[in-house]
């Protein structure tokens, strides 16, 4: 890397090292400093100018070939961490190793050690087990649950627990047999209830069923006087229907007559209007065509005399442009 008149640091043989340690620098950088400071900037004159620019381009590099130092000696020493790292990791693992090798005996028997006191703690916890007091629990459930806890033998098998069980067994079968005698007057007394409520239900339905055979006996007296009073009133609906019938027969059949009447005058009337109106269209078409006969003739008569034509050759003529076959010419009638 250039230095000397390439930029500001005087050194030939640089170390690292010693450079980049806390206050390693410090004297290069005052020199740095002084030397970049030395010139006298006179920003008037090209020269000047072009001697201020110089003397910042050797600051420029002076700090980039610095960093540079700097930066391969932490890749060096990076590699240098990276190998202490691995034989750390080395180290680690073979004493970890050497370290459960020589504890693997007292860890199984830990672990044994361990597995059998939770055996133990299962059976007592077992032993103790009482079933909870809800409306589902039975008396002979409980009396189940008894057996089964008079079943269990305390014996060696049971090690240091063996006074904590014989204790747990005396307290749950004490527990059990409290909880046994609750249930059991419990259900006594539902069955009690029950047997009342069948008594009580029974004694319902047979009042139930009398109020209803009695409701029943009225029930067909009510039907029976309303039947009479039905038949009854349609009789005399009958009368009145037969009645009212005949009598709007008769007006039926009097309007009837005078519908009909009403109906041939007016079929005369419009009969003899139609006709009138035939004969009045058709004298109107006689009219219109004598007019238009004699509107034809006359301008037959005024184009034979204008433009020199036959009679035959003018009526021709006027036919066409009555019929249209001229264009721009008519005939107002």
């Amino acid at each position: 890397m250039a230095n000397g008149s390439t930029n500001l640091v005087p050194l030939n043989d640089p170390q690292p090292a010693a450079l980049f340690q806390p206050g390693g620098l410090d004297e290069l950088l005052a020199k740095i400093e002084h030397d970049a400071r030395a010139l006298v900037p006179d920003a008037s004159t090209a020269k000047g100018r072009k001697a201020i620019a110089s003397v910042a381009a050797k600051v420029a590099r002076s700090k980039t070939y610095l960093d540079g130092l700097g930066k391969d000696h932490v890749s060096a020493l990076k590699e240098q961490a990276k190998a202490v790292d691995a034989v750390r990791r080395d180290m680690r693992e073979r004493l970890d190793n050497l370290k459960a090798e020589v504890r693997q005996p007292l860890t199984q028997w830990e672990e044994a050690e361990a597995e059998r006191q939770a055996e133990l703690q299962r059976r007592l916890e077992l032993l103790r087990d009482i079933p909870e007091d809800t409306p589902e629990l039975t008396a002979a459930l409980v009396a189940a649950r008894i057996a089964e806890v008079e079943a269990v033998e305390i014996g060696d098998d049971w090690h240091e627990r063996r006074e904590d069980a014989e204790t747990a067994k005396a307290a749950t079968l004490y527990q059990l047999g409290q909880l046994r005698a609750t249930v059991k007057a419990r259900e006594e007394a539902a069955a009690k209830a029950e047997a009342e409520r069948r008594e009580r239900e029974e004694t319902e339905r047979r009042e139930r069923e009398e109020r209803i055979r009695q409701e029943e006996r009225e029930r067909a007296d009510r039907d029976a006087e309303a039947e009479r009073r039905r038949i009854e009133t349609e009789r005399a609906d009958a009368e009145r229907a037969a009645a009212d019938a005949e009598r709007r027969a008769r007006e039926a059949e009097e309007t009837a007559k005078r519908n009909a009447e009403e109906a041939a005058r007016i079929e005369r009337y419009r009969a003899e209007r139609k006709a009138a109106a035939e004969r009045e269209a058709e004298e109107q078409r006689r009219r219109n065509r004598k007019h238009a006969a004699a509107v034809n003739n006359a301008a037959a008569a005024a184009l034979a005399a204008a433009a020199g034509l036959t009679d035959d050759q003018a009526k021709a003529t006027v036919i066409a442009i009555a019929k249209g076959r001229i264009p721009g010419v008519s005939i107002r009638y």
